[in-house]
């Protein structure tokens, strides 16, 4: 479930669910595709995931590793656009 806030619940393993920010969707090779993160982490280095989803918001997990390399690249210049961005300041 999304909503306007960019925010994402996604269930776990154990059935609970957990309410993530969504970083930024695409939409590549007809996939959407969510890359997301939990605002809750405590860790110096926050995870970033990654799935691809459906009209429902019902996530997948990427398939091979040639999705997760072509991800890998969208992820890094949409970071290097931000700090792009932030130096132009």
């Amino acid at each position: 479930m999304v909503d306007e806030e960019r925010k994402l619940t996604v269930v776990l393993d154990d059935g609970s669910e957990k309410d993530m920010e969504i970083i930024l969707t695409f939409r590549e090779n007809g996939k959407d595709y969510v890359v997301y993160y939990d605002p809750d982490d405590p860790n110096e280095e926050t995870d970033i995931y990654v799935a691809t989803y459906d009209d429902e918001w019902n996530l997948y997990p990427l398939e091979s590793e040639e999705e997760w390399d072509m991800v890998e690249e969208v992820i890094n210049a949409y970071f290097d656009e931000i700090q792009d961005k932030e130096s132009d300041l």
